[in-house]
């Protein structure tokens, strides 16, 4: 996978494949505080990153994140189809390149435990709605 920053003015270009993205988070996990229209806008207006993850030519994944005041990369939104370790792996190593010390994300889904677990990410948000 090749990782390839989407710069705000290339986004329409990226844009069916990424709301599809989006569309299949929200199906699995509804209770996102985000809509579409939210990622978009923040990705076109450069207060967040975009990066898509290519491989033979087609889009396997993408995060959309941004740089906290701690140097802290948040990574709000991501999307994988296959190989989610290597998506990981492109993640962090962006996060370096644009000088962050640390990423943090959350997710209400079992499944990334484990895969956050063995990259070395550790439980830092727990949320109980009242």
């Amino acid at each position: 996978m090749t990782p390839k920053l989407v710069k705000p003015e290339e986004l329409k270009d990226y844009w069916d494949y990424i709301k599809s993205g989006l569309g299949q988070l929200l199906i699995k996990d509804p209770d996102q505080d985000w809509i579409p229209e939210d990622v978009y806008y923040h990705i076109k207006s450069g207060k967040s990153y975009c990066m898509v993850g290519i491989t033979d030519g087609f889009i396997d994944g993408f995060f959309v994140g941004y740089v906290m005041q701690d140097k802290t990369f948040f990574a709000w939104v991501a999307y994988c189809q296959r190989n989610l370790d290597q998506g990981i792996e492109i993640l962090s190593s962006f996060a370096k390149q644009i000088g962050c010390k640390r990423i943090k994300f959350g997710t209400g889904r079992a499944g990334w435990d484990r895969l956050a677990r063995k990259h070395g990410y550790k439980p830092s948000i727990w949320v109980k709605e009242i």
